[in-house]
């Protein structure tokens, strides 16, 4: 991401230390905004602007029409260009928690949501500009009756500027929450999984035998585990469909991480209860070890060894 504060703002800074001065005022919204917008914009000023309002009360904001209030800067920061951050326009319902604008600050882009469900009167922060923490960089007219029904209708329906949080994860997202889902005991057990997973887990249970994540979480500290791998399939693609490899061949028959065992209040350091652990999965393929199972192993002793680290290994049984 691009430097949030260029330089020829710190160059200002420097050449002119001069006593600090008032907040500088929000830029006016664009004048191709629509008649509509601009009929919005009358309703709620009298035939002002938002943008004027803020700047008359530079030194102490003016009072806002009823059901209005600014939306402020969670942080300082520089206007993104809202048209490419798929943001809320001018006129445009919106739903609580909708993005209005994003900054980018520290090389982070952080959206500025809306407070509350109503109607998005005007941008007070045009892109490019930097604006301080808590400056006023938009205008929202909060949604009563009729207005607040269209809003509630406008993010149920997909069309709102936040309906993709109220929808549910992004398609990408929702795919690796997915791939993660068929890689645990529970997913691989569950229909759609692995067929046999479960008859093999049932057969092991009578033998007092566990799964190889089980005997990993009855070794490590809860929650620890940092997994390497765990997306890695059977290299098979040229005889089954890649589906069928995410299914049935999770990690290519091996569990691999870094987690702390015995650590925490009265156990042992960070450093010392640092661990690598590899558990072989005797389920998957009947315990063949594969291409990606073996390059799995090799990252791991070789982590083991650079950072002088434990190494318990889990075999099948």
């Amino acid at each position: 991401l691009a430097d949030p504060f260029p330089a020829d703002i710190g160059a200002a800074t420097v050449a002119a230390p001069s006593a600090p001065s008032a907040p500088s005022a929000p830029s006016a919204p664009s004048a191709s905004a629509s008649l509509a917008h601009s009929q919005l914009l009358d309703e709620a000023f009298g035939g002002g602007s938002a943008a004027a309002t803020a700047a008359a009360g530079a030194e102490e904001e003016a009072p806002l029409p009823e059901g209005c209030s600014y939306v402020r800067a969670p942080v300082a920061g520089r206007v993104l260009d809202a048209a490419e951050q798929d943001c809320a326009r001018p006129g445009e319902l919106v739903g609580a928690g909708a993005s209005i604008l994003v900054l980018s600050s520290m090389k982070m882009e952080v959206p500025v949501g809306a407070p509350a469900s109503g109607r998005l009167l005007e941008l007070l922060a045009q892109p490019g500009s930097v604006v301080e923490l808590g400056q006023p960089v938009a205008l929202l007219r909060h949604a009563e009756g009729a207005a607040a029904a269209g809003a509630e209708e406008a993010v149920a329906s997909g069309g709102g500027a936040g309906s993709e949080v109220d929808a549910g994860p992004r398609p990408d997202l929702a795919r690796v929450l997915e791939r993660r889902f068929w890689t645990t005991d529970q997913g691989r057990a569950s229909p759609g999984g692995d067929p046999k997973f479960a008859a093999r887990v049932a057969g092991r249970a009578e033998r007092g035998q566990r799964t190889a994540r089980q005997n990993i979480e009855a070794l490590v500290d809860a929650g620890s585990l940092f997994e390497y791998g765990r997306y890695a399939v059977a290299a098979q693609r040229g005889r089954r469909k890649l589906e069928e490899l995410e299914r049935r061949t999770p990690g290519d028959g091996l569990v691999t991480g870094v987690a702390s065992v015995n650590g925490g209040a009265g156990g042992f350091s960070a450093a010392l209860s640092k661990a690598a652990v590899v558990a072989y999965d005797a389920t998957v393929l009947a315990g063949t070890q594969g291409y990606f199972n073996h390059a799995k192993l090799d990252r791991m002793l070789a982590l083991a060894e650079q950072q002088r680290l434990a190494l318990p290994l889990l075999p099948p049984g």
